[in-house]
């Protein structure tokens, strides 16, 4: 009989450490995190399958050379063929076509990793009933944080109340969904994934790996050596040694030391309500900004009408 790969989704926050997840994962023999994909919103979006995936594909054929990821060849004859499948044996075959460092891996678990799925769950969910969807959480000051700091052209604004309110329109979705699908979601949070050693076990076992996925023991050395026989520029290189490296607590509080005790308040104020609901301490008693988020509040509503017409 021939094998059936499963298919699952990681989810959720962006900077909430969803690579580093990735990374963790990607040491395991039959399990391939994808590198973060948007070929099942491009499905979605229009079912003339070829099209969308060619004009896709030919844009992450440029940017995997940048990445620990291999794409081989037979992606042309999926996409020739996609016509013909639903859109989950599409991802399935896409899937397939990776590779992790590792030529050799033979994968029976494929995840498909993308913040932004978040938005789209219902329609994905009806394509790929079967799935498992991770979703990564984070403290909102760290969140906050983290996307100040880590500049990004794209984003037109970079006011940290904005972003509090986009760490509410994720977390409002997180919410709903761990609500109506509690079997097909498993919520993660990154301060504990960082803290405690169990997590990746739980997270392997949730997935339902045959076995409990023992790390490659060369894993650590090999993929050193790779990387510094790889065409990788020395910061690309520090990045992606850094994901390989065991998991460290140093980052957690950092917002600690870069907030003042005032705009920790203001963001937790903006925050809190979804604080509360996903079991996030408060550090301080909330302040009332109404008028002064307003407008952040506002621009909010248009990150989350772009991100669900994605």
């Amino acid at each position: 009989m021939e094998k059936k790969e499963k298919y699952h989704f990681i989810i959720g926050l962006p900077r909430s450490g969803t690579t580093l997840l990735s990374t963790e994962l990607n040491k395991h023999k039959e399990i391939l995190v994808l590198p973060e994909s948007k070929h099942v919103l491009k499905m979605l979006k229009n079912r003339n399958y070829q099209n969308e995936l060619e004009k896709y594909y030919q844009k992450v054929k440029r940017k995997i050379k940048n990445t620990p990821y291999v794409l081989n060849d037979q992606i042309n004859i999926v996409i020739k063929d996609s016509r013909l499948k639903s859109i989950q044996e599409n991802s399935i075959a896409i899937g397939k076509c990776f590779s992790f460092f590792d030529n050799n891996k033979e994968p029976t678990t494929i995840i498909d990793k993308n913040p932004l799925y978040t938005f789209h769950f219902e329609k994905i969910i009806k394509e790929f009933p079967d799935s498992k969807f991770v979703i990564m959480l984070r403290n909102p000051n760290a969140f906050v944080l983290s996307k100040t700091q880590k500049k990004n052209s794209k984003n037109k604004i970079q006011s940290p109340w904005y972003f509090a309110y986009v760490w509410n329109n994720f977390t409002s979705e997180i919410i709903k969904l761990r609500n109506r699908y509690p079997e097909k979601v498993l919520l993660v949070k990154y301060e504990e994934m960082i803290q405690n050693k169990d997590i990746i076990p739980t997270i392997l076992s949730f997935f339902g790996s045959e076995k409990k996925a023992q790390k490659t023991e060369a894993f650590e050395g090999e993929y050193k050596t790779l990387l510094d026989n790889s065409h990788f520029t020395e910061r690309l290189k520090t990045k992606y040694q850094d994901l390989s490296r065991p998991i460290y607590e140093s980052r957690i509080d950092a917002y600690n030391e870069k907030f003042g005790e005032k705009k920790i308040q203001r963001i937790e104020s903006i925050c809190y309500q979804n604080m509360v609901a996903l079991n996030y301490n408060s550090s301080q008693f909330p302040i009332k900004s109404t008028v002064l988020n307003l407008p952040f509040k506002i621009l909010s509503k248009l990150h989350k009408t772009r991100a669900k017409k994605r």
